[in-house]
């Protein structure tokens, strides 16, 4: 039997020079005497490291490669000119500057092209208008070089970041911005990736994105444009801090997180990634690490987006290393995220062909990759 091919549509890098507050404010430690957890190197070789199969009895996969996803490094004043870009970018410019290192040196220690970076989402200033946008693309282009421009398939600017209804809505107004960078983004062929936080924040950013997408299609048909691809990320984090003999099927953010979901499903240049959910669920055990018990606590959630978007919109995203936050340790929670989805994948498919889907297929379609040499990677 052929190993089960494995694109991760959701990972994240930084080197040791920004694994700190100061490029990643996020990364506030809890206390003075303490670290953040994830205030360490997150390299492409550490990724390659708890990705690879350890054993025969897991040897049926092969991850051939992963999606870069921004890291939301700080951005500069906002009393900045926007033709300042290396101004008010100066960390999110660096970003890149940095993953074209780590992609660089990868390829210089395998002798080898094909690498484990297969595309890039890279942050963009979604809410300063279309003109801004194509030139923050211009001048991430000439950081990034060619060949690694090449890689770039999509754009993320988290929404999540907007605590109140009124900054959320000024985000999309202020300068004609979201509604104009997203159709730009249509018309460059690259997607964009939504992050917005239900469980933190509210379920009302769904419904204030469902909105904002109705109107960015529906100008992009009435101009005769192409609309640009969404891609939702970690099913816009949903509340499961609950165990299933605690949840109530009643729960109203859970009502209107499926209202929305099947809203943002009905959009069919929408795609979902099946990524996230250990940080949103209570901390688990390394030592008890139940697969089969984690599939099962999700059911609610997963019949939902499984009814709405299908197999052939949904994608595999281990959100390595965030996937450590709650999870079981660094050294097994992307195998642990690996296990459960391959359980879900299991239950929730009828075919070879939707499976596929789901680990390779729906990634490489809604980010427009092109996969022809990953095939090297069958014999590793």
């Amino acid at each position: 039997m052929l190993p089960t091919l494995i694109l991760d549509s959701h990972i994240h890098l930084w080197p040791s020079h920004a694994a700190s507050p100061l490029p990643h404010p996020w990364m506030e430690p809890p206390s003075s005497d303490a670290k953040h957890i994830l205030a360490f190197p997150a390299t492409i070789a550490e990724y390659r490291s708890v990705s690879k199969a350890q054993s025969t009895s897991d040897s049926s996969y092969i991850v051939v490669g992963a999606i870069y996803i921004e890291t939301d490094r700080t951005e500069g004043p906002r009393g900045l000119p926007d033709d300042n870009i290396d101004g008010w970018a100066t960390e999110k410019l660096a970003e890149i500057a940095d993953v074209r290192a780590m992609i660089e040196l990868e390829e210089e220690e395998a002798g080898s092209g094909n690498g484990t970076v297969q595309g890039m989402v890279i942050w963009g200033p979604m809410d300063r208008g279309e003109e801004v946008m194509r030139d923050y693309l211009e001048r991430a282009k000439l950081i990034s070089g060619e060949r690694l421009w090449g890689k770039v398939c999509g754009v993320r600017l988290l929404l999540q970041a907007a605590t109140e209804p009124e900054a959320l809505q000024r985000m999309q107004t202020d300068r004609g911005s979201f509604e104009s960078s997203l159709l730009e983004l249509g018309r460059q062929g690259l997607a964009f990736d939504i992050g917005v936080d239900s469980r933190s924040v509210g379920v009302w950013q769904m419904e204030m994105v469902v909105e904002m997408m109705r109107k960015v299609n529906a100008a992009a048909e009435k101009g005769g444009e192409k609309r640009v691809t969404f891609v939702l990320n970690h099913l816009c984090k949903a509340d499961m801090e609950n165990s299933a003999e605690e949840w109530d099927k009643e729960d109203q953010a859970f009502q209107k997180w499926s209202k929305f979901m099947r809203a943002f499903a009905a959009f069919l240049n929408t795609y979902l990634k099946l990524s996230g959910a250990f940080s949103d669920m209570r901390p688990q055990d390394a030592q008890n690490i139940q697969p089969a018990q984690i599939m099962s606590h999700m059911k609610p959630w997963l019949d939902v987006i499984f009814d709405s978007f299908r197999p052939r919109r949904i994608m595999f995203g281990s959100d390595w290393p965030v996937c450590t936050v709650r999870g079981p340790g660094l050294e097994q929670s992307w195998r642990h995220r690996r296990n459960v989805v391959e359980l879900i994948v299991e239950r929730y498919t009828a075919s070879e062909n939707e499976r596929e889907k789901i680990w390779i297929g729906t990634a490489t379609e809604a980010y427009r990759l092109k996969n022809d040499s990953w095939l090297e990677k069958t014999n590793p």
